[in-house]
């Protein structure tokens, strides 16, 4: 029996050790774009020239979410996914941001270091003659709600418009090198006439040289 019992524990064992590299490689690839829920999860994004019909040669990633296809923002106070694509057609394109008066939209927690400097998006609005404006904020959890405004879109036009570029200001955490959380957050005023479409939120990683 003791020989019998020996024999049963090298097998359990071997097998187990069979399995590993197996276990292994069925775990699934990180995504493009980092969406840890710790930094030391980050991982380098892949990126493409999604701006270069639009004489933005730079590579981009997609936010987490940034095409707005399937839920994974918080949305508030009305915000809602509506039909109708942004210009770049990312993923099925049947889907953006809609925003009323008031509603805002917030990204899930990603992943930025010192490299990564801007971010873009599209935005429509179908009321350009009044004063109508889109609130941008770039949120580090580690910060709090320290100072997070970035920028201000005022009296959108019907068409898609290219933003400026938005300020990530990694440099606010650390000014060394490593990864940092941050999220972003979309919100139209309440004195908005109508609501503000939001489509295509890209993150420009620039290249280190």
């Amino acid at each position: 029996m003791r020989i019998g019992r020996t024999r049963m524990a090298v097998l359990v064992v071997g097998g187990l050790l069979a399995a590993l590299p197996a276990a292994a490689s069925a775990r699934p690839a990180s995504p493009p774009h980092a969406t840890a829920s710790t930094a030391a999860e980050c991982s380098p994004p892949a990126t493409f020239a999604a701006l270069a019909a639009f004489g933005d040669p730079r590579s981009y990633f997609v936010a987490p979410g940034g095409d707005f296809e399937t839920p994974g923002w918080s949305l508030e106070d009305g915000a809602t996914l509506s039909a109708g694509s942004g210009p770049l057609n990312l993923g099925p394109a049947l889907a953006s941001l809609q925003l009323p008066p008031g509603g805002s939209a917030t990204s899930p927690v990603f992943c930025v270091d010192v490299d990564y400097p801007v971010m873009r998006f599209f935005s429509a609005q179908h009321a350009p003659k009044t004063s109508s404006k889109l609130n941008v904020e770039v949120i580090y959890p580690a910060l709090g709600t320290s100072n997070p405004k970035a920028a201000t879109v005022s009296k959108g036009a019907p068409a898609w418009e290219l933003s400026r570029d938005v300020l990530l200001r990694p440099d606010h955490v650390d000014r060394a090198d490593g990864w940092r959380q941050v999220q972003v957050r979309f919100e139209a005023a309440k004195s908005s006439a109508g609501d503000w479409r939001v489509d295509d939120v890209l993150v420009d990683p620039r290249m280190r040289g």
